[in-house]
């Protein structure tokens, strides 16, 4: 797992999908765009080289990896 680079934006998508459940939820939280959420996700996965979310059947659930970073 590798910290550096991330972004404060980065952090704080991902703690909002978290709380809202959605990466639309948390894009309203954020006053932000879906896609800007979903790019700010990918972009923690890539750097932290953890998969964060399952992203099956329409859903976004955290994986084992996810709910560890959250706590």
């Amino acid at each position: 797992m590798r910290f550096s680079g991330l972004s404060v934006r980065q952090l704080e998508a991902f703690e909002a999908t978290m709380v809202a459940g959605s990466v639309s939820g948390a894009a309203v939280a954020l006053n932000v765009s879906q896609p800007s959420v979903s790019r700010l996700l990918q972009e923690l996965e890539i750097d932290t080289g953890l998969s964060l979310f399952d992203r099956s059947h329409g859903r976004l659930v955290p994986t084992e990896q996810g709910l560890l970073f959250y706590g």
